[in-house]
């Protein structure tokens, strides 16, 4: 800076001691700001002297504001990140309690600073917490084709980038290019840069084409426009040497990547994680044309970057230990190296779910785990036909697994305590069960996106604003250990962990393929096994629409005798158990988590070459996670209280009905013949062993009578609903005759139908109160945790939409977000003479003759399957525990 510029910038300061204007700022304001810029940009030594007597001699909310962001920026330049946080903290809080019109620029400036202070920090929760307080500023004064829009859109969708939210950063990377495009033709820098953006989020999609023309665009205004030293030009290069990579491109890739880092070299910037990811890429490039040597002399470079800046906090840094082992991977001299570089990779990758764990909403996490899992992949695919890695590598593999898989549940269960047992919250409970409330009726009554969006978003306040204040009780199972599992297995017991992942085939396509992770009592080393690809079980499955006792006898059917099928008609026993037995010599009891199809099978059912069933070889016990075992032999204790819904009065009626179900068209629920009788029986029994059990019949089994069970949280031990269940899947680009089969949220989408549903489900006379449809959705929503066992008399009550790891988003979610311990429930329509005498036999097996509900249930099966043997007639409960 010139002497001439500070002589000015010291003349406005004794101005200012002695002039206050009405204006925001005036000409001699930008002037002085502009100066004090300059001197920030660089590292002038009297910069803070000047801002500090701006702040001591004009007290106008508009200098106080500016100045404060200047010295947030001046003292994270020359101090750190977080010495410029407090400043740039006043600033917005200052803005906040002011705003106006008249301040809009200057809040837009400073949500922005200190929104990217918090993201650089790694200090997620703020960053989004002041994230979605812009967001909220620019949508409820309807900025969002102002000059506003594309700036907080684009902060917002780097934010969720950041985070790892991939779809959520997509979502507002498109608005914010649709916003920019409404606002102005221009195609500037603000452009390219949302093009940049923009592409990265495509490319992460998946969508390469989209991803190319974004990227290509943005780049070449860039270069127009910037030199080739520019930080956004090199980070540029880098991301389109990516996208060529990804598409299979590795020579073109290349020519990027060296361009790249020759640049980040030449201009001294060395020490940073764009030049660290650069290096990473660069070397993943060279290995995949085979250039080793060469390739892990960049790799490790990076990997060394990464260290000394102490940065593993994205996905993309805690790929460089995993792209070292990659690189070594097929050296078989390196071997013993390469896993040690995985194995450091894997633990790394675990911390950082962890961490992330805990500041993410259930709904996020789920986005978050898919594209986390999609990272591991790429790397690890090859563990599965690799003894060396698999001995070595499978227990890491099994203790992320035991983290995330159905980890969405467990944060929507914790999170529904935490509201439901502290009186605290007891408000905050209340407004929640409000919106839910709302949300369900706007589904149902199709009230509009705006209006859903509306909801949801004040729920996600409440969710986040407890994420914030960090009284979430301590997430135990984070810290769950293989010795911990261990401890509480009984001998000759196994634990099978479901999986899958994406591999490649020689043509290039992608396809899903499932393993499992097994885990034998007194033996810490977990066997990893691979399976078969999805495509193989889901032709399998492909009939499921209509469940008929043919397509389920089928099914289950006994493989051919001393034949072994080959390619698509291979048995459920050839593609799911076959592979496991080496594994499973001597065990006789198997806790087991299923992960995506899985969760439509019924493993006790499936047959062997034998004529035998899985029930008659192991005590199965189904379960959400490898976690649940830690809970399996916890003893506690219930009142000996039951609700039971049965015979129960639809309303307008067609006929008798034959199964629990109903077709996916409109049509009124038919009356359930045995439903009567096996209310009765149950009951009978219940009460024999001495149950204060309450009946609920004809016109009595109405939702209000049913929600009512959870007042004062002392719900049933026993609830049994003996009625019809539904589940419907979601349309795709068609408007069906049923409003719930329009819904985007599957616990919309799936329910039981109580006494008078009809009225509703027909269309003729949607009212205010109950609508006698209970969804999964408002099952969610009540407190049923002194609730031992559910038990679903109903049909399709196991399905709903399949999330992998996060398992079936259906009723069995809904009544587990609710607290009950088990659910018995159903997989297809079984027949209701058949249903009545099964549940009958399973209590008379628990109550009566004394079993625990596990082995009640697998007696019942296996009594069922000698009584019946069409797997269509018997197979279709299983037990969640």
């Amino acid at each position: 800076m010139t002497k001439s510029a500070f002589l000015l910038i010291l003349i406005w300061q004794f101005f200012l001691c002695f002039h206050i204007n009405a204006q925001i700022f005036n000409s001699q304001d930008s002037l002085v700001f502009d100066r004090i810029s300059e001197a920030l940009q660089v590292n002038d030594p009297n910069t803070e002297v000047l801002i500090d007597s701006l702040l001591s001699n004009d007290q106008r909310i508009s200098i106080q504001a500016k100045a404060l962001q200047l010295k947030g920026k001046w003292l994270e330049r020359t101090q750190g990140l977080h010495f410029g946080t407090e400043s740039l903290l006043k600033s917005y809080k200052l803005l906040e309690s002011n705003i106006g019109p008249d301040y809009y620029d200057l809040y837009r400036d400073a949500w922005i600073d200190l929104t990217y202070n918090y993201l650089d920090q790694g200090s997620y929760v703020e960053a989004e917490k002041i994230g979605l307080a812009g967001l909220d500023f620019i949508e409820s004064n309807k900025l969002e084709s102002s000059t506003y829009g594309p700036s907080v859109y684009r902060v917002i969708g780097n934010l969720y980038h950041a985070i790892g939210l991939y779809n959520k950063s997509l979502h507002f990377r498109e608005k914010a290019m649709e916003a920019i495009t409404l606002y102005s033709s221009e195609r500037g820098l603000r452009y390219a840069y949302n093009s940049s953006n923009l592409a990265l989020s495509y490319r992460l999609a998946q969508e390469y084409e989209k991803a190319e023309k974004y990227a290509l665009e943005g780049y070449a205004i860039m270069k127009e426009l910037l030199s080739d030293d520019h930080p956004s030009v090199k980070l540029e290069t880098s991301n389109i040497a990516g996208l060529y990579y990804n598409t299979n491109r590795p020579e073109k890739a290349l020519q990027y990547f060296e361009k790249a880092v020759e640049v980040y070299h030449s201009t001294g910037d060395t020490l940073s994680i764009n030049y660290a990811l650069a290096l990473n890429g660069l070397g993943a490039c060279l290995n995949k044309l085979g250039k080793t040597d060469e390739a892990f002399t960049y790799s490790k470079k990076a990997n060394e970057i990464f260290h000394e800046i102490s940065r593993y906090d994205t996905e993309y840094s805690l790929m460089s230990d995993m792209n070292l082992g990659s690189t070594l991977k097929f050296d078989s001299t390196q071997q013993e190296k390469s896993v040690e570089y995985y194995k450091i990779g894997l633990q790394r990758f675990r911390d950082y779910i962890i961490r992330n764990i805990r500041i993410k909403t259930a709904e996020d996490l789920v986005d978050f785990d898919s594209h986390i899992m999609d990272q591991i992949d790429r790397h690890t695919k090859a563990f599965y036909k690799d003894d060396l890695f698999n001995e070595t590598l499978s227990p890491e593999f099994f203790k992320i697994a035991l983290l995330r898989n159905g980890i969405a549940l467990e944060r929507e269960i914790q999170m529904s305590k935490l509201l439901k047992s502290n009186p605290e919250f007891k408000a905050q409970n209340e407004k929640l069960i409000e919106l839910n409330d709302q949300l369900n009726i706007a589904y149902q009554r199709n009230q509009g996106q705006s209006i859903i969006d509306s909801i949801e978003n004040e729920i996600l306040v409440i969710e986040k604003s407890f994420l914030v204040s960090g009284k979430i009780p301590a997430l135990d199972f984070l810290n769950i250990t293989i010795d911990d599992i261990l401890s509480k297995m009984d001998h000759n017991t196994a634990l099978i962990e479901f999986g899958s992942h994406f591999d490649k085939r020689e043509d290039d396509t992608i396809f899903k393929k499932y393993h499992a992770s097994i885990l034998k009592h007194e033996n810490p080393q977990v066997t990893l096994v691979p399976l078969f690809d999805e495509e193989a079980l889901s032709k399998r499955l492909s009939d499921q629409s209509e469940r008929r006792a043919e397509y389920v006898s089928a099914l289950y059917q006994t493989a051919e005798r001393g034949v072994t099928v080959t390619g698509d008609n291979k048995s459920l026993y050839e593609l799911i158990v076959e592979p496991l037995l080496p594994s499973l010599e001597g065990i006789t009891k198997i806790y087991y988590a299923p992960n995506g199809l899985l969760h439509r099978i019924n493993f006790s059912a499936i047959a062997d070459k034998d004529e035998n069933i899985l029930a008659d070889l192991f005590e199965l016990h189904l379960i959400g996670s490898g976690r649940h075992v830690l809970n399996s032999s916890k003893e506690e204790s219930y009142e000996n209280t039951a609700a039971l819904f049965f015979d129960l009065d639809y309303g307008a009626e067609s006929s008798i009905a034959l199964s629990r179900g109903a077709a996916l068209e409109k049509q009124a629920w038919s009356k359930l013949k045995y439903t009567k009788k096996e209310g009765e029986e149950v009951n009978e029994i219940l009460i024999s062993n001495s149950f204060k059990s309450n009946a609920y019949t004809l016109g009595s089994g109405i939702e209000s009578a049913f929600k009512s069970l959870d007042k004062k949280g002392k719900s049933p031990r026993v609830i049994h609903l003996a009625t019809h269940g539904y589940f419907l899947p979601k349309l795709q680009n068609e408007v069906g005759e049923i409003e719930y089969q329009n819904i985007k949220n599957p616990m919309m989408r799936s329910g039981l139908i109580l006494s008078s549903g009809n009225e509703a489900w027909l269309g003729e006379g949607l009212r205010e109160g109950e609508d006698n449809i209970l969804t999964a959705s408002e099952i969610a929503q009540m407190d049923l945790s002194n609730t031992e066992l559910v038990c679903l008399s109903a049909c399709e009550t196991a399905l709903g939409d399949i999330e992998n790891n996060e398992g079936v988003y259906g009723l069995q979610r809904a009544f587990k977000m609710a607290g009950a311990k088990y659910i018995l429930m159903s997989l297809w329509q079984v027949p209701d003479r058949e249903t009545s005498v099964f549940m009958t036999t399973f209590y008379e097996n628990w109550l009566t003759n004394k079993m625990s509900i596990p082995d009640a249930f697998n007696k019942t099966q296996i009594e069922m399957r000698d009584r019946f043997f069409n797997p269509y007639q018997w197979a279709g409960f299983v037990l969640m525990e």
